[in-house]
């Protein structure tokens, strides 16, 4: 039986769904979507699930616990997360510049809970999630953790560690699983097309947790 062990880029997969779909479907159960893509001759080992906690001035921060704690209850074992975190990244405003120069009234940043900003975006960027995911997947693939990877992610920072899989253990297999509303043509390049496939609103639907999750 053929090893599978699935790595889930958290936040690809979140704004994909959100992208496509309107925010619907989030309520998802990772290790039933990545066993709607075995094969009869794969079996699923775990999940490894990548995110990073959001900031507790975020409304959203909430959610995601709930999210999680839930994932951890509903799933056991066959699920396993790993956190980054976030840095802020200090972005200056074209847009507020321009509108100063022309001495227009200001209007409010949309891309910043609707407040004027100033000039000045305080954004927070994640970080290390990529180098997670790639340090696992090498780590799992030379301690013979598996036969086959399913990467769920279009992260082209992620074809190096595959290019080093595919040079140095060419027995293993590669399948990446685009979420909705992302593709990357490096990626497919380096796996193969009949290598990569999208997760589609089937899936999606089929993957929904439980109402209720019991702890």
């Amino acid at each position: 039986m053929e090893r599978v062990i699935a790595y889930i880029d958290g936040y690809n997969l979140y704004y994909g769904i959100k992208e496509g779909f309107s925010g619907r479907y989030k309520w998802l159960d990772l290790v039933r979507l990545s066993n709607l893509f075995l094969t009869k001759s794969q079996r699923l080992e775990k999940v490894k699930y990548f995110t990073a906690d959001i900031s507790s001035n975020n409304p959203k921060m909430a959610r995601q616990k709930i999210f999680l704690n839930a994932l951890e209850c509903h799933c056991g074992d066959m699920l396993e997360i790993t956190k980054g975190h976030y840095l802020k990244k200090e972005i200056h405003c074209t847009t507020y510049q321009h509108t100063r120069e022309k001495k227009r009234i200001l209007p409010q940043c949309i891309n910043y809970y609707n407040k004027c900003c100033n000039g000045i975006l305080n954004i927070p960027e994640e970080k290390k999630t990529d180098v997670n995911i790639a340090t696992s997947i090498l780590m799992d693939c030379f301690q013979n953790h598996f036969d086959t990877v399913f990467l769920i992610s279009a992260d082209s920072d992620l074809v190096p560690p595959l290019q080093a899989i595919k040079l140095l253990t060419p027995q293993k297999k590669i399948v990446v699983l685009f979420p909705p509303s992302r593709g990357s043509s490096e990626l497919r390049q380096l796996i193969g097309h009949q290598q990569c496939r999208s997760i589609k609103e089937k899936h999606l639907k089929q993957s929904q947790l439980p109402a209720t999750v019991y702890t």
